[in-house]
């Protein structure tokens, strides 16, 4: 169902005025799907962006899950937490299941933040 998922998402970023949470979403979305060129073109959009304004570490979090980069995952989320940053505290109950989830970091950081699972 990864097309219904793209479509969606390509509606929610038009009417968002391309939201770095939605397109972090969606780059994810794409790089799952196979889609990694799509994935890496969001991901230096968000990257641009983010010299220039505020763009929050999930939504790159986001982008780096889709293309499988468990390593900058990581370090998006442990600057997600070091900016308190909203998005942090649904970290627990993240859909995906990328190989960041079994790193001793990761569980560490699910547990500094207080979530339960992990």
């Amino acid at each position: 169902m990864f097309q219904e998922g793209i479509d969606a998402l390509e509606k929610a970023a038009k009417v968002s005025g391309r939201s770095p949470s939605v397109l972090g979403t969606l780059a994810e979305t794409y790089g799952l799907a196979g889609r990694k060129e799509s994935a890496g073109r969001l991901l230096r959009e968000l990257e641009a962006r983010s010299r220039e304004q505020y763009v929050p570490a999930t939504a790159l979090a986001h982008a780096y899950i889709g293309l499988g980069d468990s390593e900058r995952v990581l370090q998006s989320l442990e600057k997600a937490y070091q900016e308190r940053e909203q998005g942090i505290a649904w970290l627990a109950v993240w859909e995906n299941h990328g190989a960041y989830r079994t790193d001793t970091r990761f569980r560490q950081l699910i547990r500094r933040i207080g979530l339960p699972g992990e």
